[in-house]
């Protein structure tokens, strides 16, 4: 007899392979595809790091983008794209590397197994962030709680198009990475100063994939200064801060010492170096409204679950009040640096790409306010027709951005957008037939 529990570790996996075989693309796709994997390849297949015949190839592969980058001061080609994903790739690439001659493939790291691997490897580390997410949620919900809501916010936001249909960027690794670290943390154990440490090398290395998820540290940063201003005895709560920020300093290392070799600095504005017109923050005229309701790309506008995932954050500080803290002070602060950003909706994307890493807070605030409503006598299978109502809404403003219904790059005309979500289920039928 399989337990209810397995019975969501099942379905997750049972879901991936369902995608897998209907919308899974392996390719490296974009400027953004480009960037990350050309750490990898170059590493590997040259022994540096100057990604400037990477960037070359896909560049003559690809018509919608020229590479914008140039050189930096030490000679090499200026890549801004961090190498979190990269790393965690490179095991699959590796491999891919070994079988691509038994294959019957040529091994220079362009070839199909090493475009297969990494893409897969995109899937799968997604799978994983989303199990390490069920598990958190397992602890104060039922499994039929925590499963529904979790397929909602994957099947219903922008994650399922970046896991399957875009793998070589970086998102779906970033999902990965911001569960682990949630996960950890969830794990506490103070009074450990080993776990203060590899809490720092989780949040440091969640820097090396994004850096912008250097944030998840305010918490943990916050909550020990706070007991060390509270408490009389300095010791216990020095202790774990050094090895919260010596952790952090190791994760982070690998980028920073790329930094130096390729951009002759290990700590370094890279958008500013790198592009032509550089990127810039404002933090005193952020873009709040726009980044959530705007139709270019707006979050609550291409994603309508995520407000109701939002909403739902105060069950969440009822059932687990230190997870709470710890998501929404990072779900606040990401939203801030983002609006804060000159192309603060993520240029051409589907949806808001941008807030990926949120993915465990709004996962786990809609587990919450499925497991209050479970409480209250709605029955598993109502969950689960919610979760897919959205899903399907999700799914087919896919299709249109696949049709071309909704434009890639700029805001949209939100009534053809409701419009065509019936449009394009007449598209899909004709396909069909």
């Amino acid at each position: 007899m399989i337990s209810t529990h397995r019975r969501g570790q099942i379905l997750f996996l049972l879901i991936t392979i369902l995608l897998l075989a209907t919308l899974f693309r392996p390719w490296v796709h974009g400027i953004d595809g480009t960037g990350h994997f050309s750490w990898l390849r170059s590493a590997v297949l040259d022994g540096d790091l100057d990604t400037a015949n990477e960037y070359g190839h896909f560049d003559a592969l690809e018509s919608e983008w020229v590479d914008p980058f140039g050189s930096t001061i030490v000679g090499y080609h200026a890549n801004p794209y961090p190498i979190g994903a990269a790393l965690l790739w490179a095991p699959a690439f590796l491999v891919a590397h070994l079988l691509a001659p038994v294959l019957g493939y040529t091994a220079d790291g362009y070839s199909p197994p090493y475009i297969r691997a990494i893409s897969l490897s995109s899937v799968l580390l997604g799978l994983a962030g989303l199990l390490l997410l069920y598990d958190v949620a397992r602890r104060w919900a039922s499994p039929a709680a925590a499963t529904w809501a979790i397929i909602a916010v994957w099947l219903s936001s922008p994650l399922l198009f970046y896991q399957f249909a875009h793998p070589s960027m970086s998102h779906a690794v970033d999902v990965f990475i911001n569960s682990l670290v949630l996960w950890w943390w969830s794990r506490h154990d103070e009074r450990m100063v080993r776990w203060w440490l590899v809490l720092g090398l989780l949040i440091g290395f969640a820097g090396c994939v994004r850096p912008q998820n250097m944030l998840l540290g305010l918490v943990p940063g916050l909550w020990l200064v706070a007991s060390l201003v509270r408490d009389r005895r300095v010791r216990p709560w020095l202790t774990p801060l050094y090895a919260l920020g010596l952790g952090a300093l190791l994760g982070f290392a690998p980028q920073a010492l790329v930094w130096w070799r390729v951009f002759g600095s290990p700590f370094v504005d890279v958008q500013a170096i790198a592009y032509n017109r550089p990127q810039t923050f404002d933090v005193f005229r952020p873009h709040l409204l726009e980044v959530l309701f705007s139709s270019n790309r707006g979050l609550f506008v291409w994603s309508p679950l995520l407000l109701l995932c939002t909403l739902a954050w105060p069950a969440l500080w009822r059932y687990d009040r230190r997870a709470g803290l710890f998501l929404l002070v990072n779900a606040v602060a990401q939203t801030y640096l983002i609006a804060s950003w000159t192309i603060w909706w993520g240029g051409a994307a589907f949806g808001a790409r941008l807030l990926l890493g949120l993915v465990p807070f709004w996962a786990l605030s809609l587990a919450a306010g499925f497991e209050w409503l479970r409480r209250r006598g709605f029955r598993h299978w109502a969950l689960a027709g919610a979760a897919g109502v959205f899903a399907t809404w999700n799914g087919l403003l896919l299709a249109q951005y696949a049709f071309g219904l909704v434009p890639r790059h700029g805001p949209a005309d939100l009534t053809a957008m409701v419009k065509n979500q019936w449009d394009v289920l007449e598209r899909i039928g004709t396909l069909l037939r």
